[in-house]
């Protein structure tokens, strides 16, 4: 390569052709800095920028690269000035759904109907990610989401709840569900958790993670992630489990760019969470308010697990093609259950499997029975793991309980030789965590009065609190 009659490179002209080469932009929500590259490709800035400035080096120059840090910290101050909204797999954008398959084509849903586009055509801007892969091409389908989602083997209920799953996990911008899966070895667990997430948000790999308990590093997947697999768990910290419960209903984990830096970006938690295991890690009553729980047999018909892999492949396709019918009707028609009235904390994917159902011919009563027993069953596993909701029960029925939650502490630690609690104020956190699991079967707690006492009693009438 001759570039001897280039002029040398000075700050401003390497800038200047840099900048008209590339874009780059800051995230008008997270903070974090992007370069979208001349084929059209958002990469993260502080990954790419001196790959770039070396590749623009020596195709122009024939040279090593000087000045780089200070070209590098130019651009990223010219980055913070120009503001633009980035995407990871789906984005919600004036009614309408756009769905990154690949590199080069995204499909855009709409209330008539969906089409397969260039990228280039959709006018988002789709960062890339270590956590994103390509998906297959949809196919057109007449057949029902929930029909197809008979591949899994699931009960009806199950196949309800998880239909909703798929189509919410669609929609950035709603809440969305913990998937709960557990089960014995061998029952199929990591298997249907990696094809749940394969429909929606393939990564390339395996789809599942067996990540360390970080909350730095799980903080990172998730945002990382549209469909996020915390695979094969026997147990969940309490800090972690309140990050997934905070990722369940969009929330943020705001920290530092680069270790070396104070920029501070912020990580948007917006994925659907699939939690796997053999024994039930997920017992906390705020978490358990967002899960919807499958539980799986060991099947004798489940088949090999390459016969199995071999079914999947094969109806993916026609698979992601229901999910976005259901997800065009879901556009056309969830303005009608806006103002559904609704006790179920997951209220988004509520409505939005009412709306599916209109495409799976599932009436409104199956979704509100599916619902229902999944709330039960998770009610059950609230109390199962609350000693005071135990001690509740056991002492409450006959007979009101008035007095200070200090009170109950000290009764807890006398008829339990294996209580857990260090202090009352542990007591207090977990009375007001399984607080509507309790009115649920009809124990009423009140609030405090000005001498701190409360009352707890056993009435016929279950319910929300």
């Amino acid at each position: 390569m001759d570039n001897t009659d280039q002029p040398k490179p000075t700050m401003s002209s390497v800038m200047k052709a840099l900048t008209t080469s590339h874009t780059f932009f800051q995230d008008t929500v997270s903070g974090k800095r992007y370069i979208i590259t001349p084929s059209g490709l958002c990469m993260g800035f502080n990954d790419n920028v001196k790959a770039i400035i070396a590749e623009y080096f020596y195709k122009t120059h024939n040279s090593a690269v000087k000045f780089g840090d200070s070209v590098r910290y130019a651009l990223a101050s010219h980055a913070a000035t120009h503001q633009k909204t980035t995407y990871l797999r789906t984005a919600s954008i004036d009614g309408n759904v756009f769905y990154k398959l690949n590199q080069t084509q995204v499909v855009k849903i709409t209330s008539d109907g969906w089409d397969v586009i260039p990228r280039s055509d959709a006018g988002v801007i789709f960062r890339e990610s270590r956590g994103t892969g390509a998906q297959v091409t949809p196919a057109p389908t007449d057949q029902s989401l929930y029909d197809l989602l008979n591949i899994f083997g699931l009960t009806d209920h199950e196949r309800i709840l998880l239909a909703g799953v798929l189509v919410s996990a669609m929609f950035e911008a709603v809440d969305h569900p913990i998937l709960d899966i557990s089960g014995p070895q061998g029952s199929g667990k990591s298997m249907l958790s990696g094809f749940i997430k394969r429909i929606i948000d393939p990564n390339g790999g395996s789809g599942l993670t067996t990540q360390r308990s970080d909350m730095h590093d799980i903080a990172l997947a998730l945002s990382d992630s549209t469909v996020f697999v915390y695979e094969n768990k026997s147990f969940i910290k309490q800090d972690i489990s309140d990050m997934l419960a905070a990722c369940s209903t969009n929330g943020d984990y705001i920290t530092r760019e680069l270790y070396t830096t104070e920029q501070m970006v912020t990580l948007q938690l917006r994925a659907t969470q699939i939690v796997n295991g053999i024994v039930d890690v997920l017992t906390n009553a705020d978490v358990l308010d967002r899960t919807i729980k499958i539980v799986i047999d060991r099947r004798s018909d489940f088949g090999s697990k390459l016969a199995t892999n071999e079914r999947f492949e094969d109806a993916l396709p026609e698979l992601l093609g229901a999910v976005l019918n259901a997800v065009s009707n879901t556009i056309r028609s969830i303005d009608e259950y806006k103002d559904v009235k609704c006790s179920i904390r997951m209220s988004d994917m509520y409505r939005i499997t009412l709306a599916t159902a209109d495409t799976c011919g599932v009436s409104h009563a199956e979704v509100l029975n599916a619902f229902q027993i999944n709330t039960q069953m998770n009610t059950a596993k609230a109390i199962e793991n609350s000693q005071v909701a135990e001690w509740i029960i056991e002492n409450v029925a006959d007979m009101p309980f008035v007095g200070k939650v200090s009170d109950i502490f000290n009764l807890i630690k006398t008829d339990n030789p294996h209580c857990t609690y260090k202090a009352a104020n542990s007591v207090g956190r977990d009375l007001k965590r399984v607080k509507t699991d309790l009115a649920a079967i009809g124990y009423h707690i009140s609030d405090k009065d000005r001498d701190n006492l409360i009352t707890i009693t056993k009435t016929d009438q279950a319910g929300l609190s």
